[in-house]
């Protein structure tokens, strides 16, 4: 996340849209008859789902999906979940919270476009100093067997 400029400002909630933070829809309740999303947290809940690739949830809001999904689920992985919560994003349940940077983004980036952008997602000094050390013992391998870093 730290390396990449979009997921940075999504992350700290300062890109979404204003209506975003007064959704009706997020709740379990839902009028579809699936609801698919990431599974969050599942390497503490369930070691055989977590392939460090991604694992979805998928919720059956309705006795159709219920149907449609015995049928599609034959030969394929899942399991019942015993404590949703342990897997459902905050999103599932309630609008997510304005960034704390959301308003001094969005007029920066209404005076100077671009150049806000840049400001909001250029690389903290930390990632900046480990980019370089890693470039640095790109060249000096014997280094980085000394400290012993991947």
């Amino acid at each position: 996340i730290e390396t990449n400029r979009w997921a940075r400002i999504f992350y700290k909630h300062i890109i979404f849209r204003e209506s975003c933070f007064n959704c009706k829809y997020t709740t379990l309740y839902r009028k579809s008859d699936f609801t698919i999303c990431d599974a969050w947290r599942i390497d503490n809940q369930k070691d055989k789902f977590d392939d460090n690739k991604g694992t979805s949830l998928f919720l059956l809001n309705s006795g159709k999906a219920f149907n449609i999904f015995k049928i599609l689920s034959k030969g394929n992985l899942f399991c019942d979940l015993e404590n949703l919560s342990s897997y459902k994003q905050p999103q599932l349940i309630e609008p997510p919270a304005r960034g704390e940077e959301y308003n001094v983004f969005w007029n920066n980036y209404f005076k100077s476009g671009k150049k806000a952008f840049i400001k909001f997602t250029k690389d903290p000094i930390k990632v900046i100093v480990k980019k370089k050390l890693k470039n640095f013992l790109k060249k000096f391998p014997c280094i980085k067997r000394a400290f012993k870093w991947k």
